[in-house]
Protein backbone atom coordinates (compact mmCIF):
# COMPACT_ATOMS: atom_id res chain seq x y z
CA UNK A 1 0.00 0.00 0.00
CA UNK A 2 1.21 3.48 -0.81
CA UNK A 3 -0.14 5.31 2.22
CA UNK A 4 -1.30 4.77 5.76
CA UNK A 5 -4.96 5.73 5.72
CA UNK A 6 -5.87 3.30 2.94
CA UNK A 7 -3.92 0.57 4.68
CA UNK A 8 -5.95 1.17 7.80
CA UNK A 9 -9.14 1.13 5.78
CA UNK A 10 -8.25 -2.12 4.03
CA UNK A 11 -7.55 -3.76 7.37
CA UNK A 12 -10.79 -2.48 8.83
CA UNK A 13 -12.69 -3.95 5.90
CA UNK A 14 -11.40 -7.48 6.50
CA UNK A 15 -14.39 -9.27 8.02
CA UNK A 16 -14.48 -12.24 10.43
CA UNK A 17 -16.10 -14.32 7.69
CA UNK A 18 -13.84 -16.33 5.42
CA UNK A 19 -13.95 -13.80 2.60
CA UNK A 20 -15.66 -10.69 1.44
CA UNK A 21 -16.17 -10.48 -2.31
CA UNK A 22 -14.75 -7.13 -3.30
CA UNK A 23 -16.16 -7.55 -6.81
CA UNK A 24 -19.66 -8.44 -5.60
CA UNK A 25 -21.70 -5.28 -5.37
CA UNK A 26 -24.59 -4.60 -3.06
CA UNK A 27 -28.11 -4.57 -4.43
CA UNK A 28 -28.72 -1.01 -3.18
CA UNK A 29 -28.03 2.07 -5.28
CA UNK A 30 -24.33 2.79 -5.88
CA UNK A 31 -22.62 4.83 -3.19
CA UNK A 32 -21.17 6.92 -6.02
CA UNK A 33 -21.25 6.94 -9.80
CA UNK A 34 -18.11 8.47 -11.32
CA UNK A 35 -18.39 9.93 -14.83
CA UNK A 36 -14.82 10.38 -16.05
CA UNK A 37 -13.82 12.29 -19.18
CA UNK A 38 -10.17 11.96 -20.19
CA UNK A 39 -8.49 14.84 -22.02
CA UNK A 40 -5.16 14.86 -23.81
CA UNK A 41 -2.59 12.11 -24.28
CA UNK A 42 -0.38 10.44 -21.63
CA UNK A 43 2.14 13.29 -21.59
CA UNK A 44 -0.55 15.85 -20.65
CA UNK A 45 -3.44 13.71 -19.43
CA UNK A 46 -6.15 15.19 -17.23
CA UNK A 47 -9.40 13.67 -16.00
CA UNK A 48 -12.60 15.64 -15.46
CA UNK A 49 -14.65 13.68 -12.93
CA UNK A 50 -18.23 14.08 -11.78
CA UNK A 51 -19.11 11.94 -8.76
CA UNK A 52 -22.83 11.59 -8.06
CA UNK A 53 -23.21 10.14 -4.57
CA UNK A 54 -25.96 8.99 -2.22
CA UNK A 55 -27.09 11.51 0.43
CA UNK A 56 -25.35 9.51 3.18
CA UNK A 57 -21.91 10.01 1.57
CA UNK A 58 -20.38 12.98 3.39
CA UNK A 59 -17.07 13.40 1.56
CA UNK A 60 -14.62 12.04 -1.01
CA UNK A 61 -11.14 11.33 0.36
CA UNK A 62 -7.71 11.09 -1.27
CA UNK A 63 -4.24 10.17 -0.10
CA UNK A 64 -2.23 13.33 0.65
CA UNK A 65 0.13 12.85 -2.30
CA UNK A 66 -2.82 12.36 -4.67
CA UNK A 67 -4.81 15.27 -3.29
CA UNK A 68 -2.17 17.72 -4.51
CA UNK A 69 -3.08 16.91 -8.13
CA UNK A 70 -6.83 17.47 -7.60
CA UNK A 71 -8.03 20.86 -8.88
CA UNK A 72 -11.25 22.84 -9.33
CA UNK A 73 -13.27 20.92 -6.74
CA UNK A 74 -16.90 22.02 -6.70
CA UNK A 75 -20.22 20.67 -5.56
CA UNK A 76 -22.71 19.56 -8.19
CA UNK A 77 -24.52 22.90 -7.95
CA UNK A 78 -21.30 24.76 -8.78
CA UNK A 79 -20.20 26.00 -5.34
CA UNK A 80 -16.57 25.60 -4.16
CA UNK A 81 -16.36 22.40 -2.12
CA UNK A 82 -15.47 22.55 1.56
CA UNK A 83 -12.11 20.85 2.25
CA UNK A 84 -11.72 18.22 4.98
CA UNK A 85 -8.67 16.57 6.49
CA UNK A 86 -8.43 14.06 3.63
CA UNK A 87 -10.58 15.46 0.83
CA UNK A 88 -13.70 17.53 0.25
CA UNK A 89 -17.28 17.46 1.48
CA UNK A 90 -19.87 16.42 -1.04
CA UNK A 91 -22.64 18.91 -1.60
CA UNK A 92 -25.84 18.75 -3.61
CA UNK A 93 -25.25 15.03 -4.03
CA UNK A 94 -21.62 14.85 -5.10
CA UNK A 95 -18.52 16.62 -6.43
CA UNK A 96 -16.94 17.73 -9.67
CA UNK A 97 -13.15 17.83 -9.82
CA UNK A 98 -10.20 17.59 -12.20
CA UNK A 99 -7.10 15.44 -11.74
CA UNK A 100 -3.94 16.43 -13.58
CA UNK A 101 -2.81 12.84 -13.83
CA UNK A 102 0.39 13.44 -15.79
CA UNK A 103 1.45 16.01 -13.17
CA UNK A 104 0.67 13.53 -10.41
CA UNK A 105 2.79 10.86 -12.06
CA UNK A 106 5.71 13.22 -12.63
CA UNK A 107 5.58 14.13 -8.94
CA UNK A 108 5.54 10.46 -7.99
CA UNK A 109 9.04 10.47 -6.52
CA UNK A 110 10.17 6.96 -5.66
CA UNK A 111 6.78 5.33 -6.21
CA UNK A 112 6.93 2.45 -8.70
CA UNK A 113 3.12 2.50 -8.94
CA UNK A 114 3.23 5.56 -11.19
CA UNK A 115 4.71 5.28 -14.68
CA UNK A 116 4.95 7.73 -17.58
CA UNK A 117 6.63 6.97 -20.92
CA UNK A 118 6.33 8.64 -24.31
CA UNK A 119 2.97 7.00 -25.04
CA UNK A 120 1.81 5.41 -21.78
CA UNK A 121 0.70 6.49 -18.31
CA UNK A 122 0.01 3.98 -15.55
CA UNK A 123 -1.51 4.74 -12.15
CA UNK A 124 -3.62 2.92 -9.55
CA UNK A 125 -7.33 3.64 -9.67
CA UNK A 126 -7.31 5.24 -6.22
CA UNK A 127 -4.92 7.92 -7.52
CA UNK A 128 -7.82 9.65 -9.25
CA UNK A 129 -11.06 8.24 -7.79
CA UNK A 130 -11.96 9.74 -4.43
CA UNK A 131 -12.95 7.27 -1.70
CA UNK A 132 -16.54 7.85 -0.52
CA UNK A 133 -16.92 8.22 3.24
CA UNK A 134 -18.62 6.84 5.21
CA UNK A 135 -19.41 3.66 3.32
CA UNK A 136 -19.45 -0.11 3.70
CA UNK A 137 -16.81 -2.27 2.05
CA UNK A 138 -19.33 -3.93 -0.26
CA UNK A 139 -20.96 -0.66 -1.34
CA UNK A 140 -21.23 -0.48 -5.11
CA UNK A 141 -19.30 2.06 -7.15
CA UNK A 142 -19.91 2.66 -10.85
CA UNK A 143 -17.36 4.11 -13.25
CA UNK A 144 -18.29 5.60 -16.63
CA UNK A 145 -15.24 6.30 -18.75
CA UNK A 146 -15.11 8.54 -21.83
CA UNK A 147 -11.86 8.71 -23.83
CA UNK A 148 -10.66 10.98 -26.64
CA UNK A 149 -9.89 9.40 -30.02
CA UNK A 150 -6.61 7.50 -30.05
CA UNK A 151 -6.38 6.99 -26.28
CA UNK A 152 -6.95 3.57 -24.70
CA UNK A 153 -7.67 2.77 -21.05
CA UNK A 154 -6.62 -0.77 -20.08
CA UNK A 155 -7.70 -2.24 -16.75
CA UNK A 156 -9.30 -5.33 -15.22
CA UNK A 157 -12.56 -3.81 -13.98
CA UNK A 158 -15.74 -5.85 -14.42
CA UNK A 159 -18.46 -4.48 -16.71
CA UNK A 160 -21.43 -3.08 -14.83
CA UNK A 161 -24.44 -5.37 -14.72
CA UNK A 162 -26.38 -5.01 -17.95
CA UNK A 163 -23.82 -2.65 -19.51
CA UNK A 164 -22.47 -3.61 -22.92
CA UNK A 165 -21.15 -0.22 -24.00
CA UNK A 166 -17.54 -0.95 -23.00
CA UNK A 167 -17.51 2.26 -20.94
CA UNK A 168 -19.35 1.40 -17.71
CA UNK A 169 -17.68 -0.66 -15.01
CA UNK A 170 -18.27 -1.70 -11.43
CA UNK A 171 -16.24 -2.19 -8.28
CA UNK A 172 -16.76 -1.78 -4.56
CA UNK A 173 -15.50 0.65 -1.96
CA UNK A 174 -13.52 -2.23 -0.47
CA UNK A 175 -11.94 -2.87 -3.85
CA UNK A 176 -11.01 0.78 -4.26
CA UNK A 177 -9.06 0.57 -0.98
CA UNK A 178 -6.44 -1.68 -2.65
CA UNK A 179 -7.17 -0.71 -6.22
CA UNK A 180 -5.50 -2.11 -9.31
CA UNK A 181 -3.72 -0.24 -12.08
CA UNK A 182 -5.15 1.55 -15.10
CA UNK A 183 -2.96 1.99 -18.18
CA UNK A 184 -3.75 4.98 -20.40
CA UNK A 185 -1.91 4.60 -23.68
CA UNK A 186 -1.89 5.30 -27.39
CA UNK A 187 -0.19 1.90 -27.77
CA UNK A 188 -2.56 -1.09 -27.97
CA UNK A 189 -2.21 -4.15 -25.79
CA UNK A 190 -2.64 -7.83 -26.59
CA UNK A 191 -5.53 -9.92 -25.28
CA UNK A 192 -5.18 -13.65 -24.66
CA UNK A 193 -7.24 -16.30 -22.88
CA UNK A 194 -6.10 -19.11 -20.60
CA UNK A 195 -8.09 -21.93 -18.95
CA UNK A 196 -10.23 -20.43 -16.22
CA UNK A 197 -12.39 -21.67 -13.41
CA UNK A 198 -16.15 -22.23 -13.45
CA UNK A 199 -16.10 -23.40 -17.08
CA UNK A 200 -15.10 -20.12 -18.72
CA UNK A 201 -11.73 -18.82 -19.91
CA UNK A 202 -9.82 -16.11 -18.11
CA UNK A 203 -9.04 -13.00 -20.16
CA UNK A 204 -5.57 -11.47 -19.83
CA UNK A 205 -4.61 -8.11 -21.32
CA UNK A 206 -0.86 -7.59 -21.77
CA UNK A 207 0.53 -4.13 -22.43
CA UNK A 208 4.19 -3.30 -23.07
CA UNK A 209 4.97 0.39 -22.66
CA UNK A 210 7.78 0.27 -25.26
CA UNK A 211 8.51 -1.43 -28.58
CA UNK A 212 12.28 -1.88 -28.22
CA UNK A 213 12.54 -4.90 -25.92
CA UNK A 214 15.24 -7.22 -27.31
CA UNK A 215 13.02 -10.27 -27.86
CA UNK A 216 10.12 -8.21 -29.23
CA UNK A 217 6.66 -7.54 -27.85
CA UNK A 218 5.22 -10.80 -29.21
CA UNK A 219 7.82 -12.77 -27.24
CA UNK A 220 6.81 -10.96 -24.04
CA UNK A 221 3.17 -11.87 -24.68
CA UNK A 222 4.14 -15.55 -25.16
CA UNK A 223 6.16 -15.40 -21.93
CA UNK A 224 3.20 -14.13 -19.92
CA UNK A 225 0.89 -16.65 -21.60
CA UNK A 226 3.18 -19.58 -20.78
CA UNK A 227 3.46 -18.82 -17.07
CA UNK A 228 -0.24 -17.92 -16.83
CA UNK A 229 -1.02 -21.34 -18.35
CA UNK A 230 1.42 -22.92 -15.88
CA UNK A 231 -0.28 -21.22 -12.93
CA UNK A 232 -3.70 -22.26 -14.27
CA UNK A 233 -2.52 -25.88 -14.40
CA UNK A 234 -1.42 -25.69 -10.75
CA UNK A 235 -4.64 -24.02 -9.61
CA UNK A 236 -6.91 -26.13 -11.85
CA UNK A 237 -8.05 -22.98 -13.62
CA UNK A 238 -6.70 -19.43 -13.59
CA UNK A 239 -7.31 -17.62 -10.32
CA UNK A 240 -9.08 -14.51 -11.66
CA UNK A 241 -11.58 -13.91 -14.47
CA UNK A 242 -9.59 -10.95 -15.78
CA UNK A 243 -6.00 -9.76 -15.47
CA UNK A 244 -4.05 -6.75 -16.71
CA UNK A 245 -0.28 -7.22 -17.04
CA UNK A 246 1.58 -3.92 -17.51
CA UNK A 247 5.18 -4.38 -18.72
CA UNK A 248 7.27 -1.29 -18.03
CA UNK A 249 10.69 -0.73 -19.68
CA UNK A 250 13.35 -0.25 -17.00
CA UNK A 251 16.90 0.31 -18.22
CA UNK A 252 18.73 -1.90 -20.68
CA UNK A 253 19.67 -4.82 -18.41
CA UNK A 254 19.00 -8.47 -19.19
CA UNK A 255 16.71 -8.99 -16.23
CA UNK A 256 13.22 -8.61 -14.83
CA UNK A 257 13.76 -5.89 -12.26
CA UNK A 258 10.57 -5.63 -10.21
CA UNK A 259 7.00 -6.80 -9.95
CA UNK A 260 3.89 -5.89 -7.98
CA UNK A 261 0.29 -7.10 -7.89
CA UNK A 262 -2.75 -5.02 -6.99
CA UNK A 263 -6.16 -6.67 -6.91
CA UNK A 264 -8.85 -4.20 -5.90
CA UNK A 265 -11.61 -3.93 -8.50
CA UNK A 266 -9.74 -6.30 -10.79
CA UNK A 267 -6.41 -8.12 -10.75
CA UNK A 268 -3.42 -6.25 -12.19
CA UNK A 269 0.32 -6.93 -12.34
CA UNK A 270 3.17 -4.51 -12.95
CA UNK A 271 6.43 -5.95 -14.32
CA UNK A 272 9.51 -3.73 -14.72
CA UNK A 273 11.63 -5.39 -17.42
CA UNK A 274 15.03 -4.46 -18.84
CA UNK A 275 15.06 -3.82 -22.55
CA UNK A 276 17.94 -6.27 -23.01
CA UNK A 277 16.11 -9.25 -21.52
CA UNK A 278 16.48 -12.54 -23.42
CA UNK A 279 14.53 -15.81 -23.52
CA UNK A 280 16.88 -17.63 -21.15
CA UNK A 281 16.30 -14.95 -18.51
CA UNK A 282 12.55 -14.87 -19.03
CA UNK A 283 12.04 -18.64 -18.80
CA UNK A 284 14.91 -19.95 -16.68
CA UNK A 285 16.22 -17.18 -14.48
CA UNK A 286 13.26 -14.91 -13.78
CA UNK A 287 11.18 -15.66 -10.71
CA UNK A 288 9.26 -12.37 -10.44
CA UNK A 289 6.43 -13.10 -12.89
CA UNK A 290 5.69 -16.45 -11.24
CA UNK A 291 5.86 -14.89 -7.76
CA UNK A 292 3.37 -12.15 -8.69
CA UNK A 293 1.02 -14.61 -10.39
CA UNK A 294 0.94 -16.68 -7.19
CA UNK A 295 -0.46 -13.66 -5.33
CA UNK A 296 -3.60 -13.87 -7.45
CA UNK A 297 -4.70 -17.09 -5.73
CA UNK A 298 -5.16 -15.55 -2.27
CA UNK A 299 -7.45 -12.83 -0.92
CA UNK A 300 -5.86 -9.70 0.49
CA UNK A 301 -5.20 -10.47 4.17
CA UNK A 302 -4.02 -7.06 5.35
CA UNK A 303 -0.83 -6.40 7.26
CA UNK A 304 -1.21 -9.26 9.75
CA UNK A 305 -1.43 -11.76 6.91
CA UNK A 306 1.56 -10.62 4.88
CA UNK A 307 3.56 -13.62 6.07
CA UNK A 308 1.00 -15.92 4.43
CA UNK A 309 0.61 -13.88 1.23
CA UNK A 310 4.33 -13.32 0.63
CA UNK A 311 5.31 -16.67 2.11
CA UNK A 312 2.99 -18.53 -0.26
CA UNK A 313 4.35 -16.74 -3.32
CA UNK A 314 7.95 -17.24 -2.17
CA UNK A 315 7.46 -20.94 -1.41
CA UNK A 316 5.35 -22.01 -4.41
CA UNK A 317 7.25 -20.01 -7.06
CA UNK A 318 10.37 -22.25 -7.30
CA UNK A 319 8.21 -25.36 -6.97
CA UNK A 320 6.07 -24.35 -9.92
CA UNK A 321 9.09 -23.65 -12.12
CA UNK A 322 10.48 -27.03 -11.08
CA UNK A 323 7.22 -28.76 -11.98
CA UNK A 324 7.61 -27.24 -15.47
CA UNK A 325 11.14 -28.59 -15.81
CA UNK A 326 12.69 -25.10 -15.85
CA UNK A 327 14.33 -25.24 -12.41
CA UNK A 328 16.32 -28.23 -11.20
CA UNK A 329 15.54 -30.01 -7.94
CA UNK A 330 18.98 -29.11 -6.59
CA UNK A 331 18.31 -25.44 -7.41
CA UNK A 332 15.06 -25.52 -5.40
CA UNK A 333 16.74 -27.05 -2.38
CA UNK A 334 19.69 -24.64 -2.68
CA UNK A 335 17.34 -21.64 -2.81
CA UNK A 336 15.58 -22.86 0.32
CA UNK A 337 18.86 -23.77 2.03
CA UNK A 338 20.08 -20.21 1.54
CA UNK A 339 16.79 -18.45 2.26
CA UNK A 340 15.18 -20.39 5.10
CA UNK A 341 17.78 -19.30 7.71
CA UNK A 342 16.46 -15.76 7.22
CA UNK A 343 13.01 -17.11 8.00
CA UNK A 344 14.22 -18.90 11.12
CA UNK A 345 16.00 -15.76 12.31
CA UNK A 346 12.82 -13.77 11.71
CA UNK A 347 10.72 -16.22 13.70
CA UNK A 348 13.16 -16.01 16.60
CA UNK A 349 13.41 -12.22 16.58
CA UNK A 350 9.93 -11.06 15.59
CA UNK A 351 7.54 -13.97 15.11
CA UNK A 352 5.37 -14.43 12.04
CA UNK A 353 3.70 -11.03 12.20
CA UNK A 354 6.79 -8.91 12.84
CA UNK A 355 9.50 -10.58 10.76
CA UNK A 356 10.45 -10.64 7.09
CA UNK A 357 7.19 -11.97 5.63
CA UNK A 358 8.81 -13.60 2.60
CA UNK A 359 11.12 -16.13 4.23
CA UNK A 360 9.38 -16.49 7.58
CA UNK A 361 6.18 -17.25 5.68
CA UNK A 362 7.98 -19.58 3.27
CA UNK A 363 9.51 -21.47 6.19
CA UNK A 364 6.07 -21.83 7.80
CA UNK A 365 4.77 -23.39 4.58
CA UNK A 366 7.77 -25.67 4.01
CA UNK A 367 7.52 -26.99 7.58
CA UNK A 368 3.77 -27.43 7.15
CA UNK A 369 4.14 -29.20 3.81
CA UNK A 370 6.75 -31.57 5.24
CA UNK A 371 4.49 -32.42 8.19
CA UNK A 372 1.46 -32.96 5.93
CA UNK A 373 3.43 -35.10 3.47
CA UNK A 374 4.74 -37.28 6.30
CA UNK A 375 1.30 -37.68 7.88
CA UNK A 376 -0.46 -38.49 4.61
CA UNK A 377 2.40 -40.38 2.92
CA UNK A 378 2.44 -37.81 0.16
CA UNK A 379 -1.28 -37.96 -0.58
CA UNK A 380 -1.95 -34.35 0.52
CA UNK A 381 0.07 -31.19 0.03
CA UNK A 382 -0.11 -27.41 0.08
CA UNK A 383 -1.55 -27.53 -3.45
CA UNK A 384 -4.76 -28.96 -1.96
CA UNK A 385 -4.90 -25.97 0.37
CA UNK A 386 -4.33 -23.41 -2.39
CA UNK A 387 -7.02 -24.94 -4.61
CA UNK A 388 -9.52 -25.10 -1.76
CA UNK A 389 -8.70 -21.53 -0.78
CA UNK A 390 -9.45 -20.32 -4.30
CA UNK A 391 -12.78 -22.13 -4.32
CA UNK A 392 -13.99 -21.05 -0.89
CA UNK A 393 -12.05 -17.89 0.07
CA UNK A 394 -11.56 -16.30 -3.31
CA UNK A 395 -8.73 -14.54 -5.09
CA UNK A 396 -6.73 -11.31 -5.01
CA UNK A 397 -9.78 -9.19 -5.83
CA UNK A 398 -11.23 -10.09 -2.43
CA UNK A 399 -10.36 -9.75 1.26
CA UNK A 400 -10.28 -12.31 4.06
CA UNK A 401 -9.21 -12.82 7.66
CA UNK A 402 -5.90 -14.63 8.08
CA UNK A 403 -6.98 -17.05 10.80
CA UNK A 404 -10.02 -18.16 8.82
CA UNK A 405 -7.88 -18.84 5.74
CA UNK A 406 -5.37 -20.81 7.82
CA UNK A 407 -8.18 -23.00 9.15
CA UNK A 408 -9.55 -23.51 5.63
CA UNK A 409 -6.09 -24.55 4.40
CA UNK A 410 -5.75 -27.03 7.25
CA UNK A 411 -9.14 -28.59 6.52
CA UNK A 412 -8.14 -29.06 2.88
CA UNK A 413 -4.97 -30.86 4.00
CA UNK A 414 -6.85 -32.93 6.57
CA UNK A 415 -5.01 -31.77 9.69
CA UNK A 416 -4.00 -28.77 11.78
CA UNK A 417 -0.32 -28.38 10.92
CA UNK A 418 -0.45 -24.78 9.68
CA UNK A 419 -2.56 -23.53 12.59
CA UNK A 420 -0.23 -25.35 14.98
CA UNK A 421 2.77 -23.62 13.41
CA UNK A 422 1.06 -20.22 13.71
CA UNK A 423 0.24 -20.92 17.36
CA UNK A 424 3.89 -21.79 18.10
CA UNK A 425 5.50 -18.97 16.12
CA UNK A 426 3.11 -16.02 16.07
CA UNK A 427 5.33 -14.46 18.73
CA UNK A 428 9.15 -14.64 18.74
CA UNK A 429 10.12 -18.30 19.16
CA UNK A 430 13.10 -20.45 18.19
CA UNK A 431 12.58 -22.68 15.16
CA UNK A 432 14.71 -25.82 14.85
CA UNK A 433 15.82 -25.43 11.24
CA UNK A 434 18.66 -27.91 11.66
CA UNK A 435 16.12 -30.52 12.69
CA UNK A 436 14.03 -29.83 9.58
CA UNK A 437 17.06 -30.27 7.31
CA UNK A 438 17.95 -33.49 9.13
CA UNK A 439 14.40 -34.76 8.60
CA UNK A 440 14.75 -33.99 4.88
CA UNK A 441 18.24 -35.48 4.73
CA UNK A 442 19.92 -32.33 3.44
CA UNK A 443 23.32 -30.95 4.41
CA UNK A 444 26.20 -28.98 2.95
CA UNK A 445 29.78 -29.95 2.25
CA UNK A 446 32.37 -27.70 0.60
CA UNK A 447 29.69 -25.33 -0.61
CA UNK A 448 27.53 -28.01 -2.22
CA UNK A 449 24.37 -29.62 -0.95
CA UNK A 450 24.54 -33.27 -0.04
CA UNK A 451 21.56 -35.58 0.28
CA UNK A 452 21.10 -38.46 2.69
CA UNK A 453 20.62 -41.96 1.27
CA UNK A 454 17.99 -42.61 3.93
CA UNK A 455 14.91 -44.07 2.26
CA UNK A 456 12.59 -42.05 4.50
CA UNK A 457 14.35 -38.74 3.76
CA UNK A 458 14.55 -39.42 0.03
CA UNK A 459 10.86 -40.27 -0.07
CA UNK A 460 10.01 -37.08 1.84
CA UNK A 461 12.07 -34.94 -0.55
CA UNK A 462 10.34 -36.59 -3.49
CA UNK A 463 6.90 -35.85 -2.05
CA UNK A 464 7.76 -32.18 -1.51
CA UNK A 465 9.00 -31.71 -5.08
CA UNK A 466 6.23 -33.72 -6.78
CA UNK A 467 3.47 -31.88 -8.66
CA UNK A 468 -0.11 -32.31 -7.44
CA UNK A 469 -2.35 -34.95 -9.04
CA UNK A 470 -3.67 -33.96 -12.45
CA UNK A 471 -1.01 -31.32 -13.02
CA UNK A 472 0.25 -31.07 -16.59
CA UNK A 473 2.44 -28.10 -17.56
CA UNK A 474 1.92 -26.35 -20.88
CA UNK A 475 4.27 -27.00 -23.77
CA UNK A 476 6.99 -24.42 -24.24
CA UNK A 477 6.66 -22.20 -27.31
CA UNK A 478 8.73 -23.93 -30.05
CA UNK A 479 11.14 -21.02 -30.50
CA UNK A 480 11.72 -20.91 -26.73
CA UNK A 481 12.34 -24.65 -26.54
CA UNK A 482 14.81 -24.38 -29.42
CA UNK A 483 16.59 -21.44 -27.78
CA UNK A 484 16.87 -23.30 -24.47
CA UNK A 485 17.83 -26.60 -26.10
CA UNK A 486 14.67 -28.39 -24.94
CA UNK A 487 11.88 -30.31 -26.60
CA UNK A 488 8.64 -28.35 -26.18
CA UNK A 489 6.67 -31.47 -25.23
CA UNK A 490 9.22 -32.86 -22.79
CA UNK A 491 9.62 -32.05 -19.11
CA UNK A 492 13.37 -32.29 -18.36
CA UNK A 493 14.38 -33.93 -15.11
Amino acid sequence: MRFGWLTALALALAAPAIAMAAETVATAAPACTYSVTAKGKPANLSLDIEAECRPDIAELDFAPEDRAAVDRVRTLDGRPAEPTSYGWRTGAGGLRYTVDLSRRVRAGGESRDLVLTDDTLMAPLDTWLGMPEPTAANAALLLKLRLPPGLLALHALAPADGADDGRTFRLTAGGLAFAGYTVFSTRPGATITVPGRHGRPAVITIHAAASDFAPGEAALVRWVRYFADLAAAYWQGFATDRLLVAIVPTGDANKVVFGRSRGGGGATLQLDVGRGVDLDTLYRRDWILTHELMHLAQPDLGRDGRWLMEGMATYVEPLLRHFAGLYAADAVWKEWWQGMPRGAHGLASGGLRRSNPYWSGALALLATNVAVAERTQGRRSLADAVRAGLTRAGNATQTAETGALVRLYDRAMGGSELADFVHRHELPTFFNLAGLWQQLGIGEQKGKLIYSNSEASARLRQWILSPPPGFRPPALPPEVAASLGLRPDTIPK
